[in-house]
């Protein structure tokens, strides 16, 4: 599992990434509305204690230490799960555990998971295999995915009595994320080689966007996690 955070100092960040959504769609009434734009950013602390970029073509070794941050230009709804390399699927936001308990964002404040602070890291366990995570953006708030988030948070790792509630809310969420539309996504050139000391200067200086149409805009982050 990686749902766990280590205490191994300040987040910092990378990969910007803008959401825009268009109104429209069952979850909204039909009316038009101005893009919705989230600046989000997904990383990781390599051996150099260097801050990189998390991508599809990224390869992390475990124990090594994860991030995320993301900022709204407008109040709306953000929900994230991570689905580890044993298949589990966990509640990163809205989490009461380590962040917000509501999924409800507030227009121009910089949220960093696992801390607000930015003083805590996602590690990764000893188990290698595919991880994912899942970024949902919302202008409405969505009853099935706060409902399955809360579950999954819920669950206590390890504890064998609830592995098939756990199992059960994890497909179904699957189910549920499925079923939305993946953005178009533009990446800065060279993001892949870039390598910053602090998030602040991550933050400012790499942007890449996303482009959606409707009321909710997934992004879907795939990564290796291999052996140490």
């Amino acid at each position: 599992m990686v749902i766990n955070p280590s205490l191994k100092g300040a987040c910092s960040v990378i990969l910007a990434v803008t959401f825009v959504l268009a109104g429209g769609s069952a979850l909204l009434a039909a009316t038009n509305y101005m893009p919705l734009e989230i600046k989000t950013q997904f990383f990781y602390e390599n051996d150099s204690k260097e801050i990189k970029p998390l991508d599809e073509n990224s390869v992390l070794k475990s124990g090594q230490n994860v991030g995320v941050a993301f900022r709204s230009q407008e109040n709306c709804f953000i929900y994230i799960f991570w689905k580890d390399s044993t298949g589990n699927i966990g509640t990163l936001f809205p989490n009461p555990g380590l962040t917000a308990g509501i999924p409800q964002v507030v227009a121009g404040k910089t949220y960093w998971l696992p801390h607000q602070e930015g003083e805590r890291w996602y590690m990764l366990d000893d188990t290698p295999g595919t991880e994912v995570l899942y970024f949902v953006a919302s202008r409405a708030r969505n009853p099935k995915l706060e409902q399955l988030a809360g579950t999954l948070v819920a669950q206590p790792s390890g504890a064998q009595a609830t592995q098939p509630v756990n199992q059960a809310a994890a497909r179904e969420a699957e189910r549920e994320l499925s079923t939305m539309g993946f953005a178009q996504r533009t990446i800065p050139k060279g993001v892949e080689k870039a390598s910053f000391a602090s998030k602040e200067e991550m933050f400012k200086n790499l942007e890449g966007s996303i482009r959606v149409s409707g009321a909710e805009a997934l992004v879907k982050i795939e990564f290796k996690h291999v052996a140490n």
